[in-house]
């Protein structure tokens, strides 16, 4: 049975409290992705500075169970992740001790110059003791903009709450000549245009 455990998206898009210096290393924007939401060693050094919240101690990214599976299933349909994610921006005290750093290190431009970004996720699996195992569905969608993705948040969370995802696991498997063979855009727009959601939107890139 799938709960939402958090109904909110929060709307902060910009940390403005620099952070402190003597914590980072010579190469604080080391392996950016700038197409998602994994944060490097200054992104997390400011999320510290501006008392932002990370998942866990061992997972420092901006995000938070969006739905969870109560109870856990280890088979049939599982849940394999829901999440509300966030990327920050930079202004004020913050963006000028960037701009500072900048001059003698261009690659925190890495970080400055990025956009703040929200996003959904859910991930749902079908599997079975016979080695059956597929996605059912696995949407994600990102924005720059706080507002599409909370409209988004609204519309869905009732939508995925009634509907019926075993059955919904066994049509995919009798309509799986129809999706198995595409690749995993075409077959995740295939299963998001069954279940009624607008195609997914990610890795959109980051920087302005």
């Amino acid at each position: 049975m799938l709960q939402i455990k958090n109904d909110t998206l929060e709307s902060l898009g910009y940390y403005t409290n620099p952070c402190n210096e003597f914590n980072l290393s010579k190469d604080p924007t080391y392996l950016m992705a700038p197409n998602g939401f994994s944060l490097t060693e200054l992104e997390i050094e400011l999320v510290r500075a501006n008392n932002g919240k990370f998942y866990s101690e061992t997972d420092l990214a901006q995000k938070t169970d969006w739905f969870i599976q109560i109870p856990n299933e280890k088979e049939g349909v599982v849940m394999n992740h829901s999440f509300m994610l966030y990327r920050r921006a930079y202004k004020d005290a913050a963006s000028e001790q960037l701009w500072r750093l900048a001059k003698e290190n261009p690659r925190i431009h890495r970080v400055l110059q990025q956009r703040p970004r929200w996003g959904l996720d859910i991930s749902m699996e079908y599997i079975l003791a016979d080695g059956t195992m597929f996605e059912i569905l696995h949407w994600e969608y990102d924005s720059d903009q706080w507002e599409p993705i909370e409209d988004l948040r609204q519309q869905y969370e009732p939508k995925i709450l009634s509907i019926d995802w075993e059955d919904g696991a066994k049509q995919m498997l009798k309509r799986k000549d129809e999706w198995h063979h595409l690749s995993w855009f075409p077959q995740s727009k295939y299963k998001c245009e069954y279940f009624g959601f607008v195609p997914e939107n990610f890795g959109q890139v980051l920087w302005k």
